[in-house]
């Protein structure tokens, strides 16, 4: 089932649309906020974080397979991967 995610229109994302595009769950994403491992741009006025696709593809690019694989929601697994706990 592909998902769909809402891109505003400066072309930013919201943490619920950025976490459906990467395939997590929304508080996975405020903890890799605060651990600095992905640093969205937060609006002044909203305090709204948002995330450009291009970050999330560089964030996908230098994060490990097996970090990313152990984050991913299980609605969101293809059957071909699997995630040991």
């Amino acid at each position: 089932m592909k998902k769909t995610y809402k891109k505003r229109k400066n072309d930013k994302m919201k943490v619920k649309d950025a976490a459906e595009f990467l395939g997590v769950c929304a508080g996975t994403l405020r903890n890799w906020h605060k651990q600095g491992k992905l640093v969205p741009e937060v609006n002044p006025l909203t305090k709204y974080r948002m995330y450009s696709e291009e970050d999330l593809m560089d964030f996908l690019a230098r994060v490990s397979e097996e970090e990313y694989l152990s984050s991913i929601a299980p609605e969101f697994l293809d059957d071909e991967f699997e995630v040991e706990s």
